[in-house]
């Protein structure tokens, strides 16, 4: 089971997400556990100056295993974070990957620290919404037009899965404060705009001219990815015809 695993995270060509989502759900439980004894290390606060590793560790500051409703909500973010990171991922590669999620884990956090010195409101930042909320919005821009099923229920093209995202961040930060709530989504307009190459010098991908080939990684990880895909609707096509000449025999077998 243990080789199983290995072998499938392997194949998801994302290690920095697929070790993302783990750690994620390990500290939840831990949390969980201890009944959030210890997290104040991991929170970012006010006076992060005194912590500031804490820049980088509040999104593991959180218990997304407490009620139902908590439970079903971290699962779903989860599981968005696992299906938009490493499509990401294997889009820029995971050296670029792990820098842009710890870019926008630190980014949100000192643009909200700002705000809260402007408006004199001063909140405790934990959870990994900041960040997931910069990839989502990042991968709404790279796929406007793609169709996801939200909860399978209500189908949402890529680009309202953005302004839903913008939106839910600037209520969530800003009740009781709007200013707060504009400081929460001023990193989201930074993701869109790496995302959308609109940042001369730093951008998501560059042009392909006829002198820039893409390098020997970058062939093998997306062979090795067409392949898997390949490989999964040959098993996928299998199964049908083995389906379809069981159900065959027990027609033939049937007395009537």
């Amino acid at each position: 089971m243990l080789d199983n695993t290995r072998d499938w995270a392997r194949k998801q060509l994302a290690p920095f997400t697929v070790g993302l989502s783990v750690v994620l759900v390990l500290t939840s439980l831990v949390f969980w556990f201890s009944t959030g004894r210890g997290m104040q290390s991991f929170v970012f606060p006010v006076d992060w100056v005194r912590q500031p590793w804490s820049l980088l560790t509040y999104p593991f500051a959180y218990v997304g295993v407490g009620d139902i409703g908590q439970l079903l909500w971290f699962l779903l973010l989860i599981a968005w974070l696992f299906m938009a990171g490493a499509s990401l991922e294997r889009q820029i590669g995971t050296p670029r990957y792990a820098v842009l999620w710890f870019a926008m884990t630190a980014l949100p956090a000192l643009i909200l620290w700002a705000g809260m010195l402007l408006t004199g409101r001063g909140i405790v930042i934990h959870g990994p919404y900041l960040p997931v909320a910069a990839i989502s919005v990042i991968w709404a821009t790279r796929n406007q037009n793609a169709a996801v099923s939200l909860m399978g229920i209500l189908p949402l093209t890529g680009k309202w899965i953005g302004w839903i995202v913008v939106a839910g961040t600037f209520f969530n930060y800003g009740g009781g404060n709007p200013i707060l709530g504009v400081f929460a989504i001023l990193h989201l307009a930074i993701a869109y705009a790496y995302a959308d190459n609109k940042i001369p010098f730093l951008q998501f991908s560059r042009p392909v001219s006829n002198h820039h080939k893409p390098s020997k990684e970058q062939i093998e990880r997306e062979n090795a990815y067409f392949d898997e895909v390949r490989r999964r609707e040959k098993e996928r096509d299998e199964r049908e015809r083995l389906r379809k000449l069981f159900e065959g025999s027990l027609n033939d077998d049937d007395p009537r």
